[in-house]
């Protein structure tokens, strides 16, 4: 090949490595990844695309993660952030917005239906919220079992630190902000956010035992999480006296 004719290419051999580049550089970052999966678990998204989550495997701002009766995923974000998707359960990483040091601007999470733990990260409390179809939790570097019913009712148990929620029908686009639609959440609460719009403070000790036996899987049972998803600290005031059952996050 000449000279002449290698110049002649020249513009066409740097225009095709530009295009190959390009989808490269518009991928996003990962939020965060999938540190242990129990499958089977599925993420979607338009980062990432359809998949079988895997660990490790990458978690983007925008996914759809859905989990089958055998399923789990327990996820760490940039931030330290720790989240539990339990079995049947099905949530959207809304927002995940970070700086370049790892801390966040705005966490937003949608939790349809299921069993979760959040465990906040280095971030400022302020930046998290959680959604779930009857209530809107607002986050104080805290800890706290969720479950989500299929009826969209909500629990909520408090481990550590302090938050908010409001709670709103089933269907809602809007929270509403009155004092009589939330509340103030410290360690040992546990509130159910009704379908019908309204919540309930469970403060009956039977009724705390059985609603983490039947309804709180990581509060009764978290034996099979790893140890940085796990509540250390036993929560005051709580358990209510009488629960001793076998393998409990309090025990």
């Amino acid at each position: 090949m000449s000279r002449q004719q290698r110049i002649q290419l020249r513009p066409f051999v740097l225009a095709l490595l530009a295009s190959t580049c390009l989808p490269l550089e518009a991928i996003a970052d990962p939020s965060g990844s999938a540190i242990k999966v129990t499958t089977n678990a599925k993420a979607s998204g338009p980062e990432g695309g359809d998949r079988v989550l895997q660990a490790p495997g990458d978690i983007f701002q925008g996914d759809e993660i859905v989990t089958d009766a055998g399923g789990e995923a327990q996820i760490a974000f940039v931030d330290n952030t720790r989240f539990v998707v339990g079995p049947n359960s099905k949530v959207t990483i809304d927002d995940f917005v970070f700086r370049k040091n790892g801390t966040a601007i705005d966490v937003g999470v949608s939790a349809l239906k299921g069993s979760f733990r959040f465990i906040g990260g280095k971030s400022p409390s302020t930046v998290y919220s959680v959604r779930t179809p009857t209530a809107a939790i607002g986050i104080r570097g805290t800890v706290f079992d969720l479950r989500i019913k299929d009826n969209g009712e909500t629990i909520i148990l408090w481990q550590d630190g302090e938050g908010w929620f409001c709670v709103a029908p089933v269907g809602s686009t809007e929270i509403p902000r009155q004092p009589t639609q939330c509340a103030e959440l410290t360690v040992g609460d546990m509130v159910v956010a009704l379908k019908q719009g309204g919540f309930s403070v469970v403060t009956d000790p039977q009724q705390r035992i059985e609603i983490i036996k039947n309804d709180m899987k990581y509060a009764y049972d978290q034996v099979d999480l790893g140890e940085e998803f796990q509540v250390t600290d036993r929560p005051e005031p709580g358990p209510p006296p009488g629960f001793d059952e076998p393998h409990s996050a309090y025990q």
